[in-house]
């Protein structure tokens, strides 16, 4: 079941957030308390312009997706980004990824947007998870390249 995020869910994200930090190439940048709890808080927050989602497995908080519109700078046009996009290693491969995007399409068409970006930039199964965004209908249009410096 995906349902949006309450105050309540606020420690279960914590959680899946270092597991994804621990998870990710991202590891090798240390990971703040401070900053986790104020990112987490902010998520919580319902702005218009923001949503945060939760998969549910059977009561248990399994994943998050996190997105919010913007513009880009040449345009007007309204579009949907991901932010953060995590599910348990565990409950992987169970339609929750199809589902939370569906629903975040939904809430983009909602306010007007024209198009919606999602990006991998994990490190963490790239093929895998961009061959299923293909089936669903997105176009690679890009991609993220890092040099840690």
């Amino acid at each position: 079941m995906i349902r949006e995020a309450r105050a309540s869910d606020k420690d279960i994200l914590l959680q899946l957030m270092r597991k994804m930090h621990e998870e990710t190439s991202y590891k090798q940048f240390p990971l703040s308390e401070i900053k986790l709890l104020e990112t987490v808080e902010l998520w919580l927050s319902n702005l218009w312009h923001r949503v945060t989602y939760v998969l549910e497995h059977e009561g248990a908080v399994v994943g998050v997706f996190v997105g919010h519109i913007d513009s880009f700078w040449f345009s007007e046009s309204a579009c949907g980004f991901d932010d953060v996009i995590y599910i348990d290693i565990d409950h992987r491969g169970r339609h929750g990824l199809s589902q939370m995007l569906a629903r975040f399409e939904g809430w983009c068409r909602e306010r007007g947007c024209t198009a919606v970006l999602v990006g991998v930039s994990s490190g963490v199964m790239i093929e895998r998870t961009g061959k299923l965004l293909g089936f669903l209908g997105y176009d690679k249009v890009g991609g993220l390249y890092r040099r840690t410096i």
